[in-house]
């Protein structure tokens, strides 16, 4: 049983597990440059705190957080971009639970997005929330931001 999700909940402060996938979607246990932590970085000029994925050339970074949720209905909301100076030509950020995509959004170097997820149906249930951060090709300069990702309570 996953440890329960207490609400809000800054992902950026739980643990998590990290995948590599190839372009097939194949398990890449020593990927190159594939990396994924929590990390302050500059986002617009700004210090922002929450996960840093680079994915692999050609491949992505999942990061998966398994956990119990509460019986009230939440939602994910999280600020997508690519760290200053990053010279990318682009990655997508997926957020899926259970395996359902939920969310996705594709950003450039200066074209963050906003994504937000409804997680009712899984309310007092089991989830696996998968941050999911594609090179959608190569790899150079994909520095990933996931700004301040959250669980909060929906009102």
């Amino acid at each position: 049983t996953p440890e329960p999700a207490g609400l809000p909940l800054a992902l950026h402060e739980r643990a998590f597990v990290t995948t590599y996938l190839d372009e097939q979607g194949a398990p890449w246990p020593n990927a190159p440059y594939g990396a994924a932590g929590a990390q302050t970085v500059a986002i617009a000029g700004t210090e922002r705190t929450g996960l840093s994925a680079h994915p692999p050339a050609n491949g992505r970074t999942i990061m998966d957080f398994p956990m119990a949720l509460p019986n009230t209905p939440a939602r994910f909301t999280t600020h997508v971009a690519l760290r200053d100076d990053a010279k990318s030509n682009g990655v997508i950020f997926r957020v899926e639970a259970n395996g359902v995509r939920l969310a996705e959004a594709r950003v450039r170097p200066d074209e963050p997005a906003d994504l937000a997820a409804d997680l009712s149906p899984w309310a007092g249930s089991p989830v696996v929330l998968s941050l999911i951060t594609d090179a959608d090709g190569d790899a150079d300069y994909d520095w990933a931001f996931w700004c301040e990702p959250v669980l909060t309570q929906v009102e």
